[in-house]
């Protein structure tokens, strides 16, 4: 219960999480893991790399389960939760608030990208509530679908609600104080890749080209893309 009450989230049984992965890296992998000053996200990698500051936000360590995210914009880890993963709390970047500044483009960096040096930085954030920004999905009254490797239905909300039964979840996201309601509908582009090897199919416009001569709601056939397991 303590995972459910103040995060949200459960280590997943599949193994297939950030906890797990840790673990993996530290079993198998020690010197590479002791070599690294903090296990963090790629959006907080790519932070770090512009601006000389490894840190992460309550957002990008959702998948860790070690903050409380009943308070929004939590700074802090959570003593409990961290004790709870097993994770090395050295490990664990520092967190800074979700939509301030990290620090400035290194010269260095800017001379490679060929940008401005000390352009401002702010934290990145989980691609799927970038695509829900974009998508304009910014209040309970507005919502959008993602389909990339997954199937995600988006919207924002203004509390810390969820329901894991139902693959519900409520990520602190950068918006102040509001959290992105996302509804987990398992694999999405993924799915169609998977049948597609499984029929035959040569590639993507053979697949669709198939498709399109069944007739809409293919004869009341579903299919579940729960292909890894639910969550």
């Amino acid at each position: 219960m303590l995972f459910i009450e103040r995060h949200g989230l459960i280590p997943l049984p599949s193994g297939n999480d950030n906890i797990a992965h840790a673990h993996v890296l530290r079993t198998h992998h020690p010197d590479a893991y002791a070599r690294a000053a903090a296990l963090v996200e790629p959006m907080d990698y790519v932070v770090g790399r512009l601006t000389g500051r490894v840190t992460a936000t309550q957002s990008t360590v959702f998948g860790q389960l070690v903050c409380d995210n009943r308070t929004w914009g939590a700074t802090d880890y959570d003593d409990e939760l961290v004790a709870a993963t097993g994770l090395d709390p050295a490990k664990l970047a520092p967190l800074v608030p979700m939509n301030g500044v990290v620090g400035e483009v290194r010269a260095s960096v800017a001379a490679e990208l060929g940008v401005a040096a000390g352009t401002p930085v702010l934290p990145g954030t989980i691609d799927s509530i970038t695509s829900a920004v974009g998508a304009g999905a910014l209040e309970p009254t507005s919502g959008a679908v993602i389909i990339g490797t997954t199937s995600v239905m988006v919207s924002h909300i203004p509390e810390h609600r969820g329901d894991i039964t139902a693959g519900l979840l409520a990520v602190p996201s950068p918006l102040p104080g509001m959290y992105y309601a996302m509804a987990e509908n398992g694999l999405g582009g993924r799915a169609f890749e998977w049948a597609q090897r499984l029929f035959g199919f040569a590639g993507p416009d053979d697949a669709l080209a198939a498709a399109a001569d069944v007739p809409a709601g293919s004869d009341g056939m579903q299919f579940l893309p729960w292909l890894l397991g639910s969550i």
